[in-house]
């Protein structure tokens, strides 16, 4: 499958419930926890800070070579690690995507701490950020699968650099693959960018390849950006 890079603004990537980010359930009683009570007031305040962004490059299939862990996407070559290699194995063609939450994003937060705002506040604020991004990048994995159908093919489980044992070096890599401010996110070191709440992942394509549970259980894997709540 082909597709030229194209960047949307997500339709529903605000649809985020209080418990989306506290990981809680209501009280029985109906009253607000304090965590509640500081997710809800972030949420009713996002639409009005976010500039939410998603897209995806596909990469031409004679631009692909996978073999073993070694991954070479037009030229350049990525160690993706064993857990990632299965799970890439039969793909002819590769989408890569971004998500962001837009600069204006970065300015609350950093407006937020400068004014002393209370720690359960900006906890909430920052597990926004992350949940707005990841609901931005499933919206690209859906466009992303859209394509693959139309070609007669599926896709596979998306992954980032960062997690599954995949070194974070690599999203730096990824980043030079995109077009210059695609989404509006620049690169600025191998674990920082611009806005800060951004994503670069990529999704195997092809007729041999399906979406399969992720390895997650006994892994130990200290800072894995799924277990952080940054991938899906």
């Amino acid at each position: 499958p082909r597709s030229c890079p194209r960047c949307w603004p997500p339709t529903d990537a605000l649809a985020i419930r209080p418990k989306d980010l506290t990981g809680g359930e209501a009280c029985e009683s109906g009253r607000e926890s304090g965590l509640d009570a500081a997710a809800r007031c972030v949420i009713e305040e996002a639409p009005e800070r976010v500039q939410v962004r998603a897209g995806f490059r596909m990469i031409a299939e004679t631009s692909v070579l996978i073999e073993g862990r070694v991954m070479r996407l037009d030229g350049m070559a990525f160690d993706v690690g064993d857990v990632v290699k299965p799970f890439l194995e039969g793909a002819s063609s590769v989408a890569l995507f971004v998500s962001t939450t837009g600069a204006c994003f970065d300015v609350w937060a950093r407006e937020e701490e400068e004014n002393g705002a209370p720690k359960p506040y900006l906890d909430m604020l920052h597990a926004l950020g992350r949940r707005i991004a990841e609901r931005a990048a499933d919206w690209a994995e859906l466009r992303i699968a859209e394509v693959a159908r139309v070609a007669g093919c599926r896709i596979t489980n998306r992954y980032y650099p960062g997690s599954c044992g995949w070194r974070s070096a690599d999203r730096e890599k990824l980043f030079r693959l995109m077009p210059p401010r695609f989404c509006g996110i620049q690169s600025l070191s191998a674990a920082a960018s611009s806005p800060c709440y951004s994503v670069i992942g990529l999704v195997g394509v092809g007729r041999d390849v399906r979406k399969r549970p992720y390895p997650c259980e006994g892994c130990t894997l200290e800072g894995c950006l799924k277990r952080m709540g940054w991938a899906a």
